[in-house]
């Protein structure tokens, strides 16, 4: 393939694997469960070091599928009280406290980038990342 990634246009999208598995075998669908190589990091809660990486073949089920916007929707109404909810605001606080040694994090691992990414787009956005919803 001469292509990483999926590109979107205004019109269209052309995806790097074929639509069978872009679409269905590769897509996280909400309460379906998918095989994937999962990534455990541990950091240090202080510096936000990467400490130890582990890769394992594992079995993930997504509680959802959802675009950036309902998470940030979820994560801002306090009414909602959901497991859902309640683990993406965890994820929110995690971004927290990571934020003040971002550039080491950043240096160390894609994870935080890719947490701070998925919580909060607009910001993403402002740090260079252009949006093509």
């Amino acid at each position: 393939a001469k292509r990483s990634t999926t590109v979107y246009l205004t019109n269209r999208r052309i995806d790097m694997v074929p639509p069978v598995l872009s679409s269905n075998i590769c897509s996280l669908r909400g309460e379906e469960e998918r095989f994937a190589v999962s990534t455990v990091w541990e950091m240090n809660p202080d510096t936000a070091e990467v400490v130890s990486v582990e890769f394992f073949k594992s079995v993930i089920k997504s509680k959802s599928a959802m675009m950036y916007s309902d998470a940030q929707q979820r994560i801002d109404d306090t009414k909602d009280q959901t497991s859902l909810t309640k683990s993406l605001r965890q994820l929110n606080a995690l971004v927290g406290m990571l934020k003040p040694h971002w550039t080491t994090a950043c240096k160390q691992s894609v994870v935080p980038v890719a947490m701070y990414a998925a919580v909060h787009t607009e910001r993403y956005i402002v740090l260079g990342c252009v949006n093509l919803s």
